[in-house]
């Protein structure tokens, strides 16, 4: 589904929620959970295997967290996924660039990488150094393959 069509029905979601109303919402992305719904259920063979508010299961399941930099000029990208994992990370092979696109990169970095008041200043601080637009770090990131994964072996 395009973003736009997207928005717009959780808008129209958003809008039929009320205390008097249960809704039951199935999807594969964590995203669209966080945005819609106040209670989370996991589901593997059937069976549900967590519940809880998104917080409880990013903090229980989660593997650290997404940040999101926006540039302002295209060319900073590789010289700023090096800044990212060499020196706010400690040089951490774990950390993943999920998404590198000229204007836009998203890194997934493990929550015991790097300090978040360091994240904070180093990324303020470096802004007109790498050409940053604005950046964001999102919260815990629930790695939701690697928690079937160690689920189906458990089961």
């Amino acid at each position: 589904m395009d973003p736009d069509n997207r928005q717009q029905i959780w808008q129209i979601i958003e809008g039929i929620k009320n205390d008097q109303t249960l809704l039951v919402l199935t999807t594969h992305a964590m995203e669209e959970a966080d945005q819609l719904c106040e209670r989370i259920g996991i589901m593997s063979k059937g069976e549900m295997q967590a519940i809880g508010e998104s917080s409880h299961l990013k903090r229980k399941f989660g593997r650290g967290y997404s940040m999101i930099v926006n540039l302002i000029e295209p060319g900073f990208g590789e010289v700023l996924d090096a800044f990212v994992i060499q020196e706010l990370c400690g040089g951490d092979s774990r950390v993943v660039i999920e998404s590198a696109m000229e204007k836009k990169r998203k890194y997934i970095i493990p929550r015991d990488s790097c300090s978040l008041p360091v994240v904070f200043t180093e990324m303020e601080d470096k802004k007109d150094r790498f050409s940053i637009r604005d950046w964001v770090r999102d919260s815990f990131h629930l790695l939701l393959f690697q928690f079937f994964q160690k689920l189906r072996d458990f089961l």
